[in-house]
């Protein structure tokens, strides 16, 4: 396994504070140090929605195809399990996104649109309060009355 610097460093820090005598020394952290662990800790975890904007992306271009996007929408609905995200799915201006491929020519986009805003909304009462602010819920029911394949009528 690779070991990463950062980290290793970072490991040592955080030894050298939970030393009880080191605990009566302790001083405020010098903003070289504090820049230190916001990078470390960067570097670790990655950019958390970095996957997310990039599948948002692949929804906004026309340079994507109908396998592009039913794999972009698996994703976000996958990331959309967890709450946060769902709610950061707005913030991200990837939520009206989404909305509008429910009128996409492809059953499975629209499919699959389906089912990533009702996995945003599920248990989730912030989003239910945006859907309900956008209108969202009876256009989909509208649109949804008139869709001619079964199996996007089933997730809905």
């Amino acid at each position: 396994m690779q070991q990463n610097p950062a980290l290793n460093k970072l490991f040592h820090e955080v030894t050298a504070v939970s030393d009880p005598n080191a605990m009566k020394n302790l001083q405020p952290m010098s903003d070289e140090k504090r820049q230190f662990l916001e990078d470390a800790l960067r570097e670790a975890t990655g950019d958390r929605y970095a996957e997310l904007k990039k599948a948002i992306a692949t929804l906004k271009s026309n340079e994507s195809n109908d396998g592009d996007r039913t794999e972009a929408l698996e994703l976000i609905q996958m990331e959309c399990e967890e709450l946060d995200v769902a709610n950061d799915l707005d913030k991200l201006d990837g939520f009206d996104v989404v909305v509008e491929h429910i009128y996409h020519t492809d059953p499975e986009t629209r499919m699959n649109a389906a089912w990533v805003i009702g996995t945003a909304l599920q248990n989730n009462e912030p989003m239910q309060q945006l859907c309900n602010q956008k209108q969202i819920l009876p256009k989909l029911l509208q649109h949804m009355a008139s869709e001619d394949d079964v199996e996007v009528c089933t997730v809905v």
